[in-house]
């Protein structure tokens, strides 16, 4: 009855990426008729179509063949079972694995640079000119020159931190911040791969890592100027490796390790807030629910609030360092869209 269900949602995908006409159809569910004359929604609109598509018919042909060739199915699936366990007792594989994938993936990203995909935006510049402005005029105060770097335009500090230190080693403003992204770009692979290895084991974080590897975005931002969505990822992912596994083990230094890389977040990008919000509501719930059940002590609770304190300190000491500056608690929504 499963493989109907899915077999039928499958069907219902493909057609619905290959027979409707999704810029005539958007409007009728309330989407901005105006914005469909923009030459990239639309090319966004063909590529969402196309994925649906291609996801429905991998979908459609997956249930196909389970139902029409059951044996030839659990064959296969009994021998990547036995190569799974094969793979146990080679204890350099998911490294030598992992190193590959990198090193394919760095090369792609080289390839591609020097084929001439090398865009220098407007943002990406800016961007490595801020953290350059950081590095050499720095000051000990709340304002542009300061440590908080607190501009005009409401960026947050850590990508300058980041990035100055590179431009400390080399002070190349175009190869420099490429190069940076090279690097963490590698280590983002990492990082996806320890959180899929948490969630569902080593072999789903492989393939995790594979597709986050060599996803068209990755690849760019790999190669790009721009100081502050890579480093917020790959640090978003460390975080909800610890986060799976403190809800998973309860371990104070999980808690502690969550908060720190939450709290690290939280000076790359404004969205990563939105987690520590969250974060914040559940670290409370589950102390709560200690204090109900009896199981509750002060070492936990003690470091509870230190989590809770590291996750709130950089967007409180931000708020209150843009109001005695720039006389408003968060710029950014104001005179920017970062």
């Amino acid at each position: 009855m499963r493989n109907i269900v899915i077999l039928f949602a499958g069907l219902a995908l493909f057609s619905l990426g290959v027979g409707f006409d999704w810029a005539k159809l958007l409007p009728h569910i309330g989407f901005p008729a105006r914005e469909l004359s923009n030459p990239w929604v639309r090319a966004d609109l063909s590529t969402l179509q196309f994925v649906c598509t291609l996801f429905a018919t991998g979908l459609t042909a997956s249930v196909l063949v389970l139902l029409r060739f059951p044996l030839l199915v659990n064959v296969f699936a009994d021998n990547i079972q036995r190569w799974k366990l094969r793979g146990r007792d080679i204890p350099l594989l998911v490294p030598l694995l992992l190193a590959s994938l990198v090193l394919s993936k760095t090369i792609l990203q080289l390839v591609l640079h020097m084929a001439g995909y090398a865009a220098y935006g407007a943002d990406d510049f800016s961007r490595s000119l801020s953290a350059d402005y950081w590095l050499y005029y720095r000051r000990f105060d709340l304002g542009w020159e300061g440590w908080l770097g607190l501009g005009g335009s409401g960026w947050l500090p850590f990508p300058d931190y980041l990035f100055g230190i590179g431009l400390a080693l080399h002070r190349d403003l175009y190869l420099t911040p490429k190069a940076v992204n090279l690097i963490i770009s590698g280590a983002a692979v990492i990082a996806v791969y320890l959180l899929g290895r948490e969630l569902l084991g080593r072999a789903v974080g492989l393939m995790a890592a594979c597709l986050f590897a060599f996803q068209p975005w990755h690849i760019w931002l790999g190669i790009s100027g721009m100081t502050s969505d890579l480093p917020s990822v790959t640090v978003v992912a460390l975080f909800s490796v610890f986060a799976v596994r403190w809800l998973r083990t309860d371990r104070p230094g999980d808690l502690l390790a969550t908060a720190g890389f939450l709290g690290v977040a939280n000076g790359f990008r404004y969205e990563n807030w939105f987690f520590s919000a969250v974060f914040l509501l559940l670290v409370v719930y589950r102390g709560i629910v200690d204090c109900k059940t009896g199981c509750l002590t002060r070492r936990s609770l003690t470091i509870s609030l230190c989590a809770l304190g590291i996750i709130s300190l950089f967007p409180v000491v931000w708020m209150i360092a843009s109001y005695l500056v720039l006389g408003d608690w968060l710029p950014a929504l104001h005179i920017t869209n970062a």
